[in-house]
């Protein structure tokens, strides 16, 4: 039996058969019942004649039949909603349902089942290769999914930044915490930030200073990310590991000047200068000889990040590329900070308070 269906404006779908495909427009003329006849004979919307606030115009009534299911619009912004039991049924509820608890759950039921799988099949995916020079567009699930993917980071970026300042038992350790956790929770809540604007497509400038910032993020979270393992990390080579901790801090500014003079001009050589200085100081350490602790962790987390460049660099190519990006910087990132609480903030409040039960006892 098909669904009968209610309007929130009163208009009613009565069960008759209808096996087509497609959408039937409702004709503009009324007949003298108040009923409106479709172009496809396969139901009848009974509703009160039109009024300023609804006026009959073509196109504003129409039939999305298929089978097993009959979905009308009333006019511009009126949906209609299911109604297994029938219109009979929906037009006796509707006259006890004081709160809107009976229309709610057909609403719900039709957001939930029909609307979904009906408007997936229409839904762009992705948008074409932007051209040299200019910024990709992503389409509006693109939109979403990258907001999401790195939006959902930023309070437990917030969080994890917190966590390594209580461990923080030295200057250097404080100092290391403050530098690290900053550029961690900006390059997730600028990448948010941009993305959201984006999203809501308004204020070029804006868009265009917030994807900037959103660029120079990338060089100055390499440097943080950095800092604890040169600062904290016990070496043999105290001036060696001194001389890259700077000069990651300026690679990275010379990154950042150079991103803001040719931002979008020269993609490819702006993505080198990104590997150059994410690679360039673990290489050097690996070729003078010395390995910090936790350095497997280091390696596994820069794998990542190359590994997601490839998804960078693939927007247009296939869907949600630039948030498969932001996935593999999360995955990145969590293997990065774990290995630098446990390696260079460890606990020892629980170490102590063990000591001193070994001792008392």
């Amino acid at each position: 039996m098909q669904d009968g269906l209610i309007s929130r404006t009163g208009a009613t779908i009565y069960n008759d058969p209808y096996s087509g495909k497609g959408p039937a427009s409702y004709d503009r003329t009324m007949d003298s019942t108040g009923q409106y006849s479709p172009s496809k004979s396969c139901a009848h919307l009974t509703r009160q004649p039109p009024s300023p606030q609804h006026p009959a115009l073509n196109g504003d009534f129409k039939l999305c039949g298929y089978e097993g299911t009959m979905n009308s619009c009333g006019p511009l912004g009126d949906e209609c909603v299911p109604n297994s039991a029938g219109s009979t049924l929906a037009g006796a509820a509707s006259k006890v349902d004081i709160f809107g608890v009976f229309e709610f759950w057909l609403r719900l039921r039709y957001d939930l089942t029909t609307v979904p799988w009906e408007q997936l099949k229409s839904v762009q995916l992705k948008n074409p290769r932007a051209a040299p020079g200019c910024a990709y567009i992503p389409t509006k699930v693109e939109h979403i999914a990258n907001i999401i993917t790195h939006g959902t980071w930023v309070l437990p970026s917030m969080y994890a930044g917190l966590q390594l300042y209580d461990r923080s038992h030295t200057p250097a350790q404080t100092l290391a915490a403050i530098i690290y956790g900053a550029a961690l929770s900006m390059l997730f809540f600028v990448s948010t930030c941009f993305h959201c604007v984006c999203y809501c497509n308004h204020n070029r400038p804006l868009k265009d200073a917030l994807h900037r910032c959103d660029r120079a993020m990338i060089y100055i979270f390499i440097a943080g990310s950095y800092y604890p393992w040169l600062s904290l990390g016990h070496t043999t080579h105290p001036q060696i590991v001194s001389v890259v901790k700077w000069s990651v801090w300026v690679m990275a500014v010379l990154g950042i000047v150079y991103q803001q003079m040719y931002h979008e001009r020269y993609k490819c050589l702006e993505t080198f200068f990104y590997v150059v200085i994410g690679l360039g100081p673990s290489v050097v350490i690996v070729l003078w000889g010395h390995e910090f602790t936790g350095m497997p962790e280091l390696k596994f987390g820069g794998i990542l990040y190359i590994i997601g460049i490839v998804f960078f660099k693939s927007d247009g190519l296939f869907p949600f590329a630039h948030a498969i990006w932001h996935l593999f910087v999360v995955f990145a990132a969590s293997v990065h900070y774990f290995a630098i609480m446990t390696h260079l903030f460890p606990d020892t409040a629980g170490i102590d308070s063990s000591v001193a039960g070994a001792v008392t006892g």
